[in-house]
């Protein structure tokens, strides 16, 4: 049995249990996530000649102290190849095949759970070849995101507006505190200027890339611009389908809502969903019904104090699939 066949003879549910043991189960949408997604794709024979997979007994070590598998050699590979490749499990081995599943899906992810992560890990090498270091890396991306913002006519605020957020200068004190000792020629007040900039470029970068998704919807509002890159608390999420032409998309979309924990790092009263789809395939009916269970789930979530707002946009490069963009903020 090859791995691509193993993923398609076990569901996700059974999978899930065994998903804490290797991952995390607050990440459990991103592992449903990258299951369906290579569940998508066409399996293909690599160059190394690697057509095996063996799932065998790890070791025991500080990471993993509970017996647990490994499955040798897939970390790292095209998720292509490593779907074709034909599963050996070790006599010694005495485990489900959904926690063979599990243990699969979590190397597999090692550089990402999806194509668009993956990307950013490939670019990541790029730039460290460049003796670029992660804050670095988060300005630039950050900055792109400005660009589009201020090409749809929008502003984002500055270092010193930024500062007026009480979390945020709470925040940027919290790290100049932690800082037990100064860089070699770095001065105070040069390592508060780079805690700020660090802290700022990655709120720009996080709230940034659902507000590019939002700005393509004709009734969002640029005058907002200021008060939500400014909120107190926030949280971020950005989620595309991977279903198939039998699946709904509105159905996966509130599975990984409801069921998958989607919304792990917990969600403010006011918030804000893009919803974008291409020109070729749009939202049928079946898609808004669940659209609208997801935002009744959401006001019960929330009391019924919640301050909804959605968004649907256009986006070509999306496809038969949809993606959905969330900031939350108080």
């Amino acid at each position: 049995m090859t791995c691509c066949e193993l993923l398609h003879q076990v569901t996700f549910d059974e999978i899930a249990p065994y998903i804490g043991k290797y991952g995390s189960e607050e990440g459990m949408a991103l592992y449903k996530i990258h299951y369906d997604m290579l569940k998508l794709l066409k399996p293909r024979d690599g160059d190394d000649g690697e057509k095996t997979v063996t799932i065998s007994n790890a070791e025991l070590y500080y990471d993993f102290k509970e017996p647990h598998l490994d499955a040798f050699p897939i970390e790292g590979c095209y998720w292509e190849v490593a779907l074709a490749k034909e599963i050996i499990v070790e006599p010694d081995v005495y485990a489900t095949w959904a926690e063979i599943a599990a243990c699969c899906l979590w190397h597999t992810s090692f550089y990402g759970f999806t194509l668009e992560q993956l990307e950013e890990t490939i670019e990541n090498w790029d730039y460290y070849n460049q003796d670029l270091i992660d804050p670095d890396i988060t300005r630039i991306r950050a900055k792109r995101v400005q660009k589009k913002i201020e090409d749809c006519g929008g502003r984002i605020p500055s270092k010193k507006e930024m500062m007026t957020v009480p979390t945020f200068r709470h925040e940027v004190n919290k790290r100049v505190r932690r800082a037990n000792y100064l860089p070699f020629g770095c001065r105070k007040p040069k390592l508060v200027r780079r805690i700020i900039s660090r802290l700022y470029w990655e709120r720009i970068l996080k709230i940034g890339a659902v507000i590019c998704d939002c700005l393509c919807s004709d009734n969002f509002l640029r005058e907002e611009l200021r008060k939500l890159f400014c909120a107190n608390i926030y949280q971020t999420y950005r989620y595309q389908t991977y279903v198939s032409k039998e699946e709904g998309r509105g159905k996966w979309l509130w599975e990984l809502v409801t069921k998958y924990n989607a919304f792990y790092k917990g969600f403010s009263q006011n918030v804000i969903l893009g919803l974008g789809m291409s020109h070729e395939h749009p939202m049928i009916l079946d898609d808004l019904n669940y659209v609208n269970e997801i935002n009744l789930w959401l006001y019960d979530q929330i009391k019924g104090e919640a301050d909804i707002h959605w968004y649907p946009y256009y986006d070509d490069s999306l496809g038969d699939q949809l993606r959905l963009s969330v900031l939350c903020y108080d």
